[in-house]
Formats: C-alpha cells, sequence, structure tokens
C-alpha cells in the first residue's frame, strides 16, 4: 500500500512538470524557489537575511529536490537571492531547542536532516554548481562543498565557525550522535587541496 502512494505520488509530480516545464516551486513563504530552464534545475535561496536553516527551510529543500529528481535536468544550479549564500544553521531556533526538553536529541536530529539535504545533493547523478555570493559558512558552506562546482563571487568568506567550540568532527572523534558533523569534515578535506586553506577552516577562521 505505501509502495502505490509513493508511486502515485511521483506520477502526479511527473504529470505536472510534464505540463508545465518551466513551473516554480516553492516553500512556504517562498524561502527556496525552483526553476527549470532549458536543461538547467535553477535553485534559489530567499530565507532573508542569510538563508539560515530552520525546520521549513529544510522542508523546503527536501520538495524542491524531490523536483530535481523527476525533472530530467542535467544541471542543478544552487544561487542566493540575498547578500549571503547561507549562513548554516539557525542559531535562533537552535537556542529555542535548549529551552525545552531534550534539546540535545532536537539539535542531533535537525543536524541529521540537514545532512541528509547534501547528502541528496551529492548524490544527484547531474552536475551540480554552488554560485556562492557573500559568506557561505557552516552549514551554507557544507552545501557548496556537496556540489560538484563551486563558484566564488569577489570577496565571498567561506567556513566552518562552529569548529570554534568543537562541533568539527574527525575520523577518529565521532559521537554517535553527530555522526553527521563527520561528513562536513570529510567533504571538507575530500575538496580543498592546500593544508594552509584546511588548517583556516578547520580553526573557525575561513577564507576568502
Amino acid at each position: 500500500m505505501h509502495s502505490e502512494l509513493a508511486l502515485s505520488h511521483a506520477a502526479r509530480r511527473r504529470r505536472a512538470v510534464e505540463r508545465d516545464p518551466n513551473r516554480t516551486t516553492a516553500g512556504r513563504n517562498g524561502v527556496l524557489k525552483g526553476e527549470k530552464i532549458a536543461g538547467t534545475y535553477r535553485v534559489t535561496m530567499s530565507r532573508a537575511p542569510v538563508n539560515a536553516f530552520d525546520a521549513e527551510f529544510v522542508d523546503a529543500w527536501y520538495r524542491v529536490l524531490d523536483e530535481v529528481a523527476d525533472s530530467g535536468c542535467a544541471i542543478l544550479h544552487v544561487r542566493s537571492s540575498e547578500k549571503v549564500f547561507s549562513a548554516g544553521a539557525d542559531l535562533k531556533m537552535m537556542r529555542t531547542f535548549f529551552a525545552g526538553a531534550s534539546a540535545g536529541e532536537k539539535l542531533v536530529a535537525h543536524v541529521k536532516r540537514m545532512q541528509d539535504v547534501f547528502n541528496r545533493i551529492e548524490a544527484l547523478p547531474i552536475v551540480t554548481l554552488a554560485e556562492i555570493s557573500g559568506s557561505a559558512l557552516g552549514g551554507g558552506f557544507e552545501l557548496a562543498l556537496a556540489c560538484d562546482l563551486r563558484v566564488a563571487g569577489h570577496g565571498a568568506l567561506l567556513g566552518l565557525p562552529e569548529s570554534r567550540i568543537g562541533l568539527v568532527k574527525t575520523e577518529s572523534s565521532v559521537d554517535p550522535g553527530l555522526e553527521a558533523e563527520r561528513e562536513e569534515t570529510l567533504r571538507l578535506l575530500e575538496t580543498v587541496d592546500t593544508q594552509s586553506r584546511v588548517k583556516a577552516f578547520l580553526e573557525g577562521r575561513g577564507a576568502r
């Protein structure tokens, strides 16, 4: 029954794309806009002011990646309408976690959902490109790392500020609850090819 429902849902999405191949999709409040332009699927992040990943933004990414999978496009182009690419996790939302019970579990669950978005992008069988304007920090930097190609504007700042509080994990220091953070570190090491830049990122200083 579940498989039939899933197939029915996928079929409806495909029919919608076929009816309007250039249709736009967005999360609530327009935080994420997807549009098919010829063979490219362009995703524009527009959650002012810094495209921070709260639960709604993650949900919007799940939906738009479903659209990408059904689009038939050969390229995914990720960009921002804001002055920055993305500042990563929404710190205001994360502070609310610590105002109630099960703070650690809620934090880990949110990080894992963000990581799932990045893993899905990394696994796409098409070319993926991040157009980085302004800053790409924390989860925003990892979003860029999950893409095959990155183009950064003049003055763009890239970095992992969470490393300053010990949240960047290595192979030998993985807490089972933060396994997702190790993926971030591995992507960094696979992508950055100079020792000085890796050192700057892991110390939380970032690089331009």
